[in-house]
């Protein structure tokens, strides 16, 4: 099953994702940034002729590009939001620093096992908190 993400270029999408009981295969075009956190279940990106698994507790984050698809295993749940370029430009600051952070979210990043993380980090703050 394909479920293309349609929007005009002004419009944030935001979307559950629920568990289905078959594959499902977003496509993703556009000058727009995709982002998945996959919150059970394994999901498939797919770029070109690459591919990456993606598994549970992960965030996905894919900058403006060429056509991709990003396919769900049956019982994936999660979220994901489209965000078209003109609501992101104007939050990014201008000068040295605005191109360093232009140049960071213009690249792929897949963060995987991000509940963990997180917990780890709040232990090691709790802990400092003590002292």
């Amino acid at each position: 099953m394909r479920e293309p993400l349609v929007a005009t270029n002004e419009q944030i999408l935001a979307r559950s994702i629920t568990s289905a009981l078959t594959t499902t295969e977003y496509t993703l075009w556009g000058s727009r940034t995709h982002i998945f956190v996959l919150k059970s279940g394994i999901a498939e990106l797919l770029i070109g002729e690459k591919s990456l698994e993606v598994g549970p507790s992960s965030l996905v984050w894919l900058p403006p590009g060429k056509q991709r698809a990003m396919r769900l295993g049956s019982g994936a749940t999660g979220w994901m939001a489209s965000i078209p370029d003109l609501h992101l430009g104007p939050f990014i600051p201008p000068g040295t620093i605005g191109s360093n952070i232009r140049e960071v979210v213009a690249q792929l990043a897949v963060m995987r096992d991000i509940s963990a993380k997180k917990t780890r980090c709040l232990r090691r703050s709790n802990k400092r908190n003590r002292n």
